[in-house]
């Protein structure tokens, strides 16, 4: 079948110029001289009747190839140009239908979701053409789709050409209401073709918008008039009678849209001359259809059954002998294998699903497990920071009463501390300082630690004690050592440890401070040095410390 030839041929054209450009990468010598990429080009060989050898062509170079393989983006491409060139030779010249849509099928799997606008427009003419047999507004719908995004994506690609066979085609479907509305968007999408290009599917496509625009508005015999002015001017070009086969369908697709009988017959006629003429079996169809409605109203039944007869005998034919029906199981094939390869992909994914949903209760599990042992691990701690808080306060409580009752019996705690202490350390055995001298300086001594004024100056030193007590360093730091037991640097971070609790527990002075400014503040030089000072004396970090003292101050406030 010929269905509309030169619109097909023009596509195949088209396809080939561009295939042509790209270096052919076919291996053997042979495959390289019949390969349609050289110079000998689609159109001589139709010239030369020679669309055997053309498809050939296409069909060793696209061997070897799998639509998954790892295949270079401008080889890929050339592949598609090759199967929507072969599936057009096989619309146009072999009639074979469902083998057209094989190849297109493998154009589409080629080019992924990413296809082009003639192949979109192929696409869209082999569901035309099954529509023509079986008009049902499903397969008119599908035919359509394709029309209009062929048409968005040539005008993307500034592909003047194809947009305007798309806009064109979009018309063969004829002016019902809800193919006029179905085609709107598409008529005011056309401005976006330049005015001044200069091709003769332009010019058709021009003339086609105003007949479709007029149709739209119902102004039928405007319709009718652009009709005869797009069949004046394919006659202008001395077009083949396929292609005024075409305009003649268009005018009879407008006299069945409003409702002209008269002139449906007129049209119809000359239709089914020319599309006998050129032997195009389905505008033929069309023709002996409307044949048949044109003698129905003028109450011609003989006329109207033989036409009907005539209609019927030539579908069937072109059912048969074209293979048309085998678009069908085609369709069902490919729909078929694409749901196994969807249910494949599907069962994939709910797999990997269900495993995440397992990893992920699994690590909420643990997650909650580790969250409760650390909540238990923390009241553990907090008890035993408690514990530690209370003793340290009642130790800091019992250190300040021994001292006040040794400062009531300054003597005999001096003689005391000094029996036990002097035993062990011989180096003070020279010392002047009796034991009255020894319990006075340890009051000043005392005294001078109790200022928190001295112990947070961090160049706080022995000698600076001394020279607050008015006394040698020597004496100072042999009256520490004995009645402390220890060093000065010691009693010295106990002092501040003991004067920075005391401010913690007692007031909010430091609640808003940083660890390190609480320890420089107190005389501190690091805060590492500060932090294990305080856990050493303390039994607790600084800030679980400050914590646990914000905590009864709030309790105490709350009781009050």
């Amino acid at each position: 079948m010929k269905l509309v030839k030169i619109i097909l041929m023009s596509l195949v054209l088209l396809l080939n110029h561009i295939f042509a450009t790209a270096e052919t990468t076919v291996a053997s010598s042979s495959a390289h001289d019949n390969n349609p990429n050289s110079d000998k080009t689609l159109e001589q060989f139709m010239k030369r009747k020679d669309i055997d050898k053309t498809y050939q062509s296409y069909l060793q170079f696209t061997r070897g190839y799998k639509p998954k393989g790892r295949i270079d983006k401008a080889t890929r491409d050339r592949l598609v140009e090759a199967y929507n060139s072969m599936a057009l030779i096989d619309m146009a010249f072999r009639h074979n239908y469902p083998q057209a849509l094989r190849n297109l099928i493998s154009a589409s799997e080629y080019s992924g979701s990413d296809m082009s606008a003639a192949l979109l427009n192929s696409l869209g003419h082999i569901n035309y053409i099954y529509s023509r047999c079986l008009p049902t507004r499903d397969n008119m719908t599908r035919s359509l789709n394709y029309y209009h995004i062929a048409f968005h994506k040539a005008v993307a690609e500034k592909d003047w050409s194809t947009a305007s066979l798309a806009f064109s085609n979009s018309a063969n479907f004829g002016f019902e209401p809800w193919m006029t509305e179905y085609n709107r968007s598409l008529v005011d999408s056309f401005k976006y073709i330049p005015a001044n290009t200069n091709m003769h599917e332009y010019k058709e496509a021009q003339i086609t918008q105003r007949m479709m625009t007029a149709a739209d508005r119902h102004d039928w015999h405007g319709a009718n008039r652009h009709g005869w002015e797009l069949s004046r001017y394919m006659a202008s070009l001395k077009m083949p009678d396929d292609v005024l086969a075409h305009s003649y369908l268009l005018l009879t697709r407008i006299d069945e849209a409003g409702g002209n009988n008269d002139s449906l017959g007129v049209h119809s006629s000359m239709l089914l001359d020319k599309a006998q003429r050129a032997n195009l079996i389905s505008e033929s169809l069309y023709a002996y259809q409307m044949l048949a409605e044109y003698h129905r109203e003028r109450g011609d039944s003989l006329m109207a059954d033989r036409y009907r007869s005539l209609y019927f005998e030539t579908r069937d034919s072109l059912m048969m002998q074209c293979q048309l029906s085998g678009i069908h199981d085609e369709y069902l094939m490919y729909r078929l294998n694409n749901a196994d390869a969807e249910m494949a992909e599907v069962r994939y994914r709910l797999l990997m699903r269900n495993l995440a949903l397992v990893a992920i209760l699994i690590v909420v599990s643990v997650v909650i497990f580790l969250l409760l042992r650390l909540r238990r691990k923390n009241r553990m701690l907090r008890a035993k920071n408690e514990r530690l808080y209370d003793n340290y306060l009642a130790l800091t409580e019992h250190n300040s009463n021994l001292e006040a009752e040794s400062q009531q019996t300054p003597a005999t705690g001096a003689v005391r501390k000094e029996t036990s202490i002097t035993e062990s350390r011989p180096k003070y055995g020279s010392s002047t300082l009796d034991d009255i001298d020894k319990a006075e300086l340890l009051k000043r001594v005392r005294k001078a630690l109790d200022d928190s004024d001295v112990i947070s100056n961090p160049d706080c030193t022995v000698a600076t004690i001394a020279e607050i007590c008015a006394d040698s360093a020597r004496n100072v730091s042999q009256v520490i050592n004995e009645s402390y037991g220890n060093t000065f640097t010691a009693v010295l971070t106990e002092a501040r440890i003991r004067e920075v609790a005391r401010r913690i527990s007692d007031s909010a002075v430091y609640d808003n401070f940083t660890i390190e400014a609480i320890g420089l503040d107190i005389g501190f030089r690091s805060r590492g040095g500060f932090v294990r000072a305080f856990k050493r004396h303390t039994g607790m970090t600084p800030s679980e410390y400050l914590a646990l003292a914000k905590e009864r101050r709030s309790g105490t406030e709350s009781r009050g």
